[in-house]
């Protein structure tokens, strides 16, 4: 029988106390024994111990990132059985490959109950803790009030900035996409009071039909979302923020505002400009669109645009002109060219290459001849484009054309955008 490993003097233990060296603690006294009888390296001995201390280590952690999550169940990917659920192989394999949490890209599984998005998410949540990441996870009426006994007591900086140290938030429940759904709507409809932001919320959530609803409403998930939504609305360091964002946002929204117009304008179909929206339209579907529209302004602003029909296009920003006047040039342009946009009229994308591709939107109408009367430059993803088109260009149809927008002469064939967008951030061409 082997004599047992003698222990350590009290002040070498302590040091490893101090030091945190649990692991190593308990485990040298024996693999220093082992060591002497079987004739170990100085390595070997000190890469036994590291590596046991790592590993402790990592256990460790996986444990407490466990337990900070929050997870309702232990369901693990392992555990789903995809021939069984409404899930695709495909849609499976890259949730549990994570590409999307290292690519920050949200993820929402939307289905009736019992298809398996609870044991997907709940095991895509298990997944990511092995693999090191910070996870929180929350029924959406504990989230929403969490964040109203922050703001009770002041402290929901401090709680929104501890969620975005995560590597990823699940719920899975619609309380979470109601929250983003507020945020959106303080950004997009800048500056809203609490009366018009609640009056929004409550119908938006009561007809997701997923904590609430019309024929089934829960006075306690609305009673908390509503202090919620009030407190952020009141709280001047919020619209602060909002402020800050919307102004880094600006003229972006209203550049794109413009392509969205343009692209409606001269795309196959019929245009549909709903009541009110010939200006920057901020309001939301409910309560504001029963709002009466202000049509002496928008007399007045027509007026205007028809006697400065050769204005810059983006000039007046802040009253709204540069939308008022791309559309009542676009449909002058349309009454111009009506066989280009009437039964029998074509449609054709136009070649665009280079760098920053992506981002745009051309293409041309033609007449039932076949022949290009128009062509539209239009562009997406504003904040990423950030107006930088690199060398990007379009492959224009021969012969001559003038940009209805600026009153530019352009060649046919291959033209840069940047040079083609230099003086308004799209372009409506049509034959010179």
């Amino acid at each position: 029988m082997s004599a047992a490993p003698p222990a350590f003097d009290a002040d070498l233990v302590a040091g490893l106390r101090r030091l945190k060296l649990a692991k190593v603690r308990r485990m040298a006294p024996e693999v220093l024994h082992t060591a002497k009888v079987q004739r170990w390296s100085p390595e070997e001995v000190l890469r036994t111990l590291v590596e046991a201390e790592i590993a402790a280590r990592d256990e460790s952690n996986h444990r407490t990132r466990l337990r900070t999550a929050g997870f309702p169940v232990h369901t693990t990917l392992e555990e789903f059985k995809v021939a069984q659920s409404s899930v695709p192989q495909a849609t499976f394999d890259y949730v549990a490959s994570l590409e999307w949490i290292r690519a920050a890209e949200n993820l929402c599984l939307i289905g009736p109950a019992g298809t398996g998005k609870s044991h997907l998410l709940v095991g895509a949540g298990h997944a990511a803790v092995a693999a090191g990441c910070r996870v929180r996870y929350f029924a959406a009426a504990d989230l929403v009030e969490t964040l109203y006994r922050g703001l009770a007591d002041n402290s929901v900086g401090k709680l929104i900035d501890g969620l975005l140290r995560s590597d990823l938030i699940s719920s899975t429940r619609s309380g979470l996409l109601h929250e983003y759904l507020f945020y959106q709507t303080l950004v997009a409809a800048h500056p809203i009071d609490a009366e018009r932001a609640w009056a929004y919320m409550l119908k938006a959530v009561r007809e997701a039909k997923e904590e609430t609803s019309w024929l089934e409403p829960d006075a306690a998930y609305e009673a908390a979302l509503e202090r919620f939504v009030r407190q952020m609305v009141a709280d001047p360091e919020v619209a602060g923020e909002i402020g800050t964002l919307v102004e880094a946002m600006t003229p972006h929204w209203q550049e794109l505002s413009l392509s969205q117009t343009l692209i409606k304008l001269t795309a196959p179909g019929v245009p549909d400009i709903y009541q009110g929206s010939e200006l920057w339209h901020l309001r939301l579907v409910d309560p504001d669109n029963r709002t009466p529209v202000d049509y002496d302004l928008r007399r007045r602003l027509l007026r205007d645009v028809s006697e400065g029909l050769h204005d810059r296009l983006m000039a007046r920003l802040d009253e709204s002109l540069p939308k008022l006047r791309l559309i009542v040039i676009t449909l002058a342009v349309r009454a111009r060219n009506d066989d280009a946009f009437a039964n029998g009229s074509g449609y054709q994308p136009l070649p665009v290459q280079g760098s920053r591709s992506e981002h745009a939107v051309c293409f041309s109408r033609r007449r039932p001849d076949g022949e290009s009367a128009t062509a539209t430059i239009a562009f997406r993803r504003p904040l990423l484009l950030d107006r930088t088109w690199d060398d990007t260009t379009v492959l224009l149809p021969a012969g001559p054309w003038r940009n209805a927008l600026t009153g530019a002469d352009v060649d046919g064939g291959k033209q840069r955008l940047d040079a083609l967008l230099a003086d308004a951030p799209v372009a409506l061409l049509e034959r010179a």
